[in-house]
């Protein structure tokens, strides 16, 4: 199978926005008739996130949290959930907070008019703490899913033995709450979910207590049984239960400076782009990548194509379909003028390919048709 990818189409971002190749959860997502929202971050010192929405003309306006910080919150962000079928918008509202004040607090939410209107959840008995964070995972046309997080006030010790702390996997549907199981989402497909959940020790815990200490396992849920992949986490699903993402979390590396003015880098991870099949076995998708991870996956008919990000040897992002076993960088099959392409993030209905990358310097959103050919 050879690909073949034509008309390359770009989404402007807004000023003092950006979207990050590298992303813990899948940032852009397809609405109802082509038209495409993403989670975007702000430029500015505050690093705060908000939802940039192009219409059909490929114009961009930015969803705006609710007005004014109460009490307590340093600033609130916006985290995409999905489209409905009437393409409606839902979202999270991530409020940062002092300490005092506890920790992060998140509010599941849509947009119906352009404004945010609180998504008042029906308690989901399964959950045990109403300290536990709801974000949307997936909307459906019937169904939402969330992940509950770990409450961020919450000090895990050595030796917990409970798994009472981790991490709640739920779908929201007809006024009912169903529990999937302790993990955290991040795709649904049909009658496939997956995700990853961690562990300390033989215990589920929060995915973020320790990262350095911490062991990822992708996680694959279908039909009320969750099933563990292997080391790592599961970013997409296909309609057939195929899942891709990666071997370790994509973590960011941080900086933080010592009391004698010196700054050191570390990361806790080392990701490397999986699929893993239905069967249980897996395959690395670019094993002579520094790092990489998948983020979309789509069956083509007998064959999977799957797109995401990959560091090479000089260190930067390069955005990669691999496609029935061969890897292709796209920087080498789209000859764009003035283009960079870094992450693929998504797969439309007509096969399109979209990602973000630069363009003459500047951040910009992509589109690119694509098929394959004998």
């Amino acid at each position: 199978m050879r690909l073949l990818l034509t008309l390359l189409f770009a989404f402007s971002l807004p000023l003092h926005t950006r979207v990050d190749p590298v992303q813990q959860r899948v940032p852009l997502q397809i609405g109802p008739e082509e038209t495409l929202a993403a989670t975007a971050t702000l430029t500015d010192p505050s690093g705060s996130s908000r939802i940039v929405v192009w219409n059909t003309a490929r114009v961009a306006h930015l969803l705006a949290p609710p007005v004014g910080l109460d009490p307590g919150e340093l600033s609130a962000g916006l985290e995409l959930g999905g489209f409905d079928g009437a393409g409606t918008i839902y979202a999270t509202l991530v409020k940062s907070m002092e300490l005092e004040a506890g920790g992060n607090e998140t509010v599941p939410g849509l947009y119906p008019h352009n404004a945010f209107a609180p998504l008042y959840l029906k308690p989901c008995d399964a959950v045990t703490s109403p300290d536990f964070l709801p974000h949307i995972e997936h909307v459906a046309a019937d169904a939402i899913y969330l992940t509950y997080e770990s409450p961020d006030s919450t000090e895990v010790l050595d030796g917990d033995q409970t798994s009472d702390l981790a991490p709640y996997a739920v779908r929201l549907q007809g006024g009912a709450c169903t529990l999937l199981g302790r993990a955290s989402i991040r795709d649904v497909n049909g009658a496939f979910a997956v995700g990853f959940r961690g562990y300390l020790g033989q215990y589920i815990a929060p995915t973020d207590l320790d990262p350095d200490r911490q062991r990822y396992v992708a996680v694959r849920i279908h039909a009320g049984s969750l099933t563990e992949l292997g080391p790592g986490v599961a970013m997409a699903v296909a309609q057939d239960g195929t899942a891709v993402g990666a071997d370790a979390p994509p973590i960011h590396e941080s900086e933080t400076e010592s009391a004698n003015g010196s700054t050191e880098t570390f990361s806790c991870c080392t990701p490397h782009a999986m699929l893993w099949h239905p069967d249980g076995t897996s395959v690395a998708l670019a094993p002579a990548a520094r790092s990489s991870i998948a983020y979309a996956i789509e069956n083509a008919g007998h064959a999977h194509i799957a797109g995401g990000m990959l560091v090479d040897a000089n260190g930067i992002h390069r955005a990669f379909l691999w496609i029935d076993g061969n890897l292709y960088l796209l920087d080498d099959v789209v000859h764009a003028a003035g283009w960079r392409f870094e992450s693929v993030f998504a797969f439309g209905p007509h096969h399109q390919v979209f990602g973000v990358g630069t363009h003459n310097g500047t951040a910009a959103v992509f589109e690119v048709s694509a098929v394959t050919g004998s």
